[in-house]
């Protein structure tokens, strides 16, 4: 937990340096901006620290720590990716959001019932039973670098990925892959859909 904890922390101050960033960035700052929508500096930190955790967890499975400075063997150190990983994952979001608002694509009640039903399970999973969304958010922020809004957030992201999916190509991206189709060979498709 510790390890994690301080890990989010150095993800965060690499991006300060990194970036330019000064010392009075809040939660509420855009870090940057993609076809006119705002990122958030609340929503980019939760990618770096997504993917400095999904990094410290494949290293952990072959029983080694994260040496955030090496070269990962693509040019660039652990950190940079991390860095990278995130601006990638903005991007991609904010682009599929832009198409599913082209083709008028929307959430559904239904699937806006579903998202909650996942937070408030998410909620009793980490929090306990009858846990408040004042304790889920204190949660959130100290365990993951994040926050109900994000968290609700990824997961609008994901049900409307699987709807442009479907829309584009008549099966949903996540759970249900096609006989013969790679996941590559999907994402291939998705780019270049999203390029349209």
């Amino acid at each position: 937990m510790k390890k994690t904890i301080a890990l989010i922390l150095a993800a965060a101050m690499l991006v300060c340096c990194l970036a330019g960033c000064g010392a009075n960035k809040t939660e509420d700052d855009t870090v940057m901006t993609v076809n006119g929508v705002k990122v958030s500096w609340d929503e980019y930190m939760f990618w770096i620290g997504y993917a400095a955790m999904y990094l410290n967890y494949q290293y952990s499975m072959y029983g080694m720590t994260v040496d955030w400075t090496a070269d990962n063997g693509g040019g660039q150190t652990n950190a940079q990716w991390c860095v990278d990983y995130a601006r990638e994952t903005v991007i991609q979001k904010c682009l599929i959001e832009a198409k599913c608002a082209e083709l008028g694509i929307t959430l559904s009640d239904d699937d806006n019932a579903e998202i909650q039903k996942s937070i408030d399970d998410f909620k009793v999973q980490s929090c306990g039973e009858g846990a408040t969304d004042e304790q889920f958010e204190a949660y959130l922020k100290s365990n993951q670098n994040s926050s109900i809004a994000v968290l609700r957030s990824s997961q609008e992201a994901t049900t409307l990925t699987n709807k442009l999916f479907t829309a584009l190509f008549g099966f949903v991206l996540f759970g249900q892959i096609p006989d013969g189709w790679s996941v590559f060979g999907m994402a291939l498709i998705v780019f270049a859909a999203l390029r349209m």
